[in-house]
């Protein structure tokens, strides 16, 4: 038993080092992805308020799908289906939005995931070291040779376990809400050029050729 409870603890120990990388790694990802996709929502809506006076929302379809990253492509597919109206236009755009929503939290959710379940594992490392502690306790006092110094001792290492977890935990919620607030900036902005594109597109759609 003293063997399968000090194996448990470096297991749960290795799990949260990994948790800790997997969410750094995570992290660094999701940061350089959700800040390429990052814009400056009021020039954009001035420069597509001035394409569209201009009769040339299309080239500004193609521009944005380069310029705006992920975003780009919902707000040129909405300008793209302006023959179907506005409630043509708004269905493309709420498509649109739903596939990237998930591209965006790609991920993101193993933060969360870490950051609220690291504490608990390092507690359930606590949790175990403690045990193995009064076990050894339990065995000293009954081979006449207790040493109450060293199974403190081993109790102060079982908490290591449940600093770890915070440790690794801390940051891995700081992550999760720095890119929860990049994600829901980045869907104000384009909040803002979807309505903008809707209200250039006819009230109906266009009528069908031939028809």
């Amino acid at each position: 038993m003293q063997t399968l409870l000090s194996t448990g603890e470096h297991a749960l120990l290795a799990l949260l080092g990994l948790a800790s990388f997997a969410s750094l790694a995570i992290f660094i990802e999701r940061f350089v992805y959700l800040r390429a996709a990052t814009f400056d929502g009021r020039r954009e809506l001035d420069r597509l308020n001035e394409q569209a006076n201009a009769g040339t929302l299309d080239a500004y379809a193609s521009e944005a799908e380069y310029r705006l990253g992920a975003a780009g492509k919902a707000v040129a597919a909405g300008i793209r289906s302006s023959h179907l109206g506005k409630a043509g236009v708004r269905e493309t755009i709420d498509s649109a939005r739903a596939f990237l929503r998930l591209d965006l939290e790609r991920r993101v959710a193993v933060l969360g995931t870490v950051g609220s379940n690291a504490p608990f594992v390092g507690l359930l490392g606590t949790v175990l070291g403690i045990i193995q502690a009064f076990r050894d306790l339990a065995a000293a006092i009954h081979s006449g040779s207790a040493q109450p110094g060293a199974v403190m001792a081993g109790i102060s290492t079982a908490l290591v376990a449940t600093a770890v977890g915070l440790i690794v935990a801390i940051p891995a919620v700081i992550f999760n809400n720095i890119c929860r607030r990049r994600i829901a900036r980045i869907e104000r902005e384009l909040d803002g050029l979807a309505h903008a594109v809707i209200a250039h597109a006819p009230d109906h759609p266009a009528p069908k050729k031939g028809g």
